[in-house]
């Protein structure tokens, strides 16, 4: 064997010994385990940026959208039901609550528009459909402005009791029957709710066709038809005074009692009184419907006001001939006297406008058939 050879054979078992070290064996395997980990990690990172791709800064996809950010960009964002520029100032940091001075949170404007995604959008983002304003709760807007997908969604959060009898109130005076239908299993005490809420809805009521629908639904949850509101008044009173005949019909086949008294704001003084002495003084052919609507649920035709006149005295006292004659065919009473001792006929001599003169014929030929 030659020099050399010798040389590289020692050389070799050397490097043998070296390998087969624990301390060499140990450093290997680290090295190893660190190699593994780092393909690992790159692997790992490359598939979350190809599942969960990195958000573009938001203020740089504003400022190409040219939005501002402000307050205005997301109030017109909501109301133009932009959900894309919602979420960018949302993502930028708009505060979810952010309005104009003096305007309306981004919440209520989407549910004054009915803009389901951005409302959907803003609540993913912690807003509160409960949450009250200067000019309301979220959901009692959607309810003033007839979006009940919209008070649907809301009511998907925790509201509380007492926002949901607002809107439920609401709902009665635009005569939204969808929302009251969704708001009304949500209400602690349904018959209080109930009672205020067809006070506010007979208040508002033109006897159009989309109120009846609203005041069928009040009307199904059994409110006190009888009760009277912070003015005294009760339904009936109500829609007398805003001369809906139909809605007085409705409100007297559902049992509201035709002589239970209260406010009348068409008498000096607003006296308390029954609905027919309310209906005698309309003066008007709504009056004359009202007054024989109240007859045909047995109203008492010769009830008395707090100074002893009776709805024929108040029709005669208007010139009213033709209420009169509703009266005096209903049985009214033509001899009775009032407080001071006047009489129908003495209330219609002083009479001096409608027509005084048929009245007092009227009243006068009554007289004539009482006595003979």
């Amino acid at each position: 064997m030659s020099e050399a050879s010798g040389m590289g054979a020692k050389l070799l078992a050397m490097i043998e010994r070296v390998r087969q070290a624990p301390w060499v064996v140990l450093a290997l395997l680290f090295a190893s385990v660190v190699g593994a980990l780092a393909q690992f990690t790159g692997a790992t990172k490359s598939l979350i940026d190809l599942v969960h791709p990195s958000k573009p800064d938001a203020r740089a996809e504003l400022a190409k959208l040219g939005i501002p950010f402000t307050p205005e960009a997301m109030a017109k964002a909501a109301t133009d039901n932009d959900v894309r520029a919602v979420g960018l100032l949302l993502d930028a940091g708009m505060a979810v609550d952010a309005h104009p001075d003096a305007g309306l949170p981004p919440l209520n404007i989407a549910a004054q528009a009915g803009n389901i995604a951005v409302a959907q959008r803003l609540i993913a983002a912690g807003a509160d459909p409960a949450k009250p304003s200067a000019a309301g709760t979220p959901i009692a807007f959607a309810a003033h402005y007839h979006h009940p997908d919209m008070v649907k969604l809301f009511l998907a959060s925790r509201i509380p009791a007492p926002v949901v009898a607002d809107a439920f109130v609401v709902a009665a005076e635009v005569a939204d029957a969808a929302s009251i239908d969704l708001l009304a299993p949500r209400l602690d005490d349904r018959r209080t709710a109930a009672t205020a809420a067809l006070h506010a809805r007979v208040e508002r009521t033109n006897d159009a066709a989309g109120d009846l629908p609203a005041l069928k639904a009040l009307l199904t949850l059994k409110p006190d038809l009888d009760a009277v509101d912070d003015h005294g008044q009760t339904v009936l009173h109500l829609a007398i005074e805003q001369d809906t005949t139909a809605t007085l019909a409705a409100l007297l086949a559902a049992g509201a009692q035709p002589d239970t008294p209260g406010h009348c704001h068409g008498l000096a003084g607003e006296p308390i009184v029954p609905p027919l002495a309310c209906a005698a003084v309309r003066g008007t052919s709504e009056g004359l419907a009202s007054v024989r609507a109240l007859v045909a649920a047995h109203a008492k035709v010769d009830a008395r006001t707090p100074d002893g006149a009776t709805p024929l005295m108040l029709a005669a006292g208007n010139g009213d001939a033709n209420i009169v004659t509703a009266l005096i065919a209903a049985g009214a009473d033509v001899t009775l006297r009032d407080a001071k001792g006047r009489t129908a006929l003495d209330y219609a001599r002083a009479a001096d406008f409608n027509d005084p003169a048929a009245t007092r014929a009227v009243l006068s030929r009554a007289l004539a058939q009482h006595h003979s």
